[in-house]
């Protein structure tokens, strides 16, 4: 301190100027360092509101057409979404009073192009919810299925059958429906959306 008031007045006028332009560089930068970690912060959480809408979004795109027909008061042709069931199809189609739904299983899930036939009550309807003359139950085998029988999957397209058939067959044969995760456009949320309709 005492070397500082030795000097000329205006070499201290210098040194504090020079004090001056240094703190407010520093408080500069240490403001943009945190509006930048604060926009990065914002950018990341946007991305991530993107990415949930995004699945959102796919998830509503994906539309199942049933034909109902049978003991139902309004028989036809509807749109229905993934996830939806053999309970939901006939609620829409309306059942009539002679209608047997003990024959059906209201649980299971409703696949693309699956024809519901609703019995009528003291009749057996072996072809009861079936799908390209398949049972219902019958689910997609994705160690034998081919390209065209995994693209009948709900989400699932010619681009997505032929990733679960490219790597099905480098490492020949899938030993769990999990390892689907490692196929290129399978994600958590997506395999979820295709166990109801695949099996080993």
């Amino acid at each position: 301190m005492g070397k500082f008031l030795a000097l000329e007045k205006k070499y201290q006028l210098i040194i504090i100027f020079l004090i001056i332009v240094f703190i407010i560089s520093a408080g500069y930068n240490t403001g943009a360092k945190i509006k930048g970690m604060a926009f990065k912060e914002q950018s990341a959480n946007e991305l991530e509101i993107s990415s949930e809408k995004k699945e959102v979004d796919e998830k509503e795109e994906i539309k199942l057409i049933v034909n109902i027909k049978g003991a139902v008061k309004k028989p036809g042709v509807y749109e229905f979404k993934a996830g939806d069931r053999i309970n939901d199809a006939i609620k829409l189609a309306e059942i009539s009073d002679d209608a047997d739904i003990d024959q059906l299983n209201l649980a299971q899930f409703l696949k693309d192009e699956q024809e519901i036939i609703v019995p009528i009550k003291g009749t057996v309807n072996e072809s009861a919810g079936s799908i390209n003359g398949s049972k219902v139950d019958s689910l997609i085998n994705i160690n034998t299925g081919t390209k065209e029988q995994l693209e009948k999957i709900p989400g699932v397209g010619p681009v997505m059958a032929g990733n679960i058939i490219a790597y099905r067959e480098s490492i020949k044969g899938y030993k769990k429906i999990e390892e689907l995760l490692n196929v290129t456009g399978i994600g958590d949320k997506t395999l979820e959306k295709l166990k109801p309709y695949i099996k080993l």
